[in-house]
């Protein structure tokens, strides 16, 4: 898979379960409104996130993308609206229906190298 696990955040993992790729911690923005903490996680089908139970009591709901429809993978720039996470330069995933959904995670450039890698890989296999 080619990610160093000593570069990634602590509780990142790049892991060799035939169907978990990749997880690490992250917060869904809802922009202009309020961050969700949670997981993404990268199977070989699926890039998904799943909210903590704590936020999924305040409404957050689950998310995921077939592999094949994610189309980018990225960085977004500072917004400064603290609400959203914008304080920080978030994830951008682009999906093959327009879509986009931004994320705030720790060291943002292994995980971008990280999950770029394991999709790039996850692509040429499947």
């Amino acid at each position: 898979m080619g990610a160093r696990l000593e570069s990634l955040p602590p509780r990142a993992t790049v892991v060799s379960d035939d169907d978990l790729g990749f997880r690490v911690a992250a917060s869904w923005c809802d922009p202009g409104k309020v961050t969700y903490g949670g997981h993404l996680e990268l199977t070989s089908t699926r890039l998904a996130w799943t909210p903590t139970s704590r936020n999924q009591k305040l409404g957050a709901k689950a998310w995921s993308v077939p592999v094949d429809d994610v189309r980018e993978i990225g960085k977004s720039p500072r917004t400064w609206c603290i609400s959203d996470g914008g304080i920080r330069v978030r994830m951008r995933i682009a999906t093959a229906d327009g879509g986009e959904q931004l994320f705030v995670v720790n060291k943002l450039n292994s995980v971008l190298d990280a999950l770029g890698a394991v999709l790039i890989d996850q692509k040429s296999h499947g």
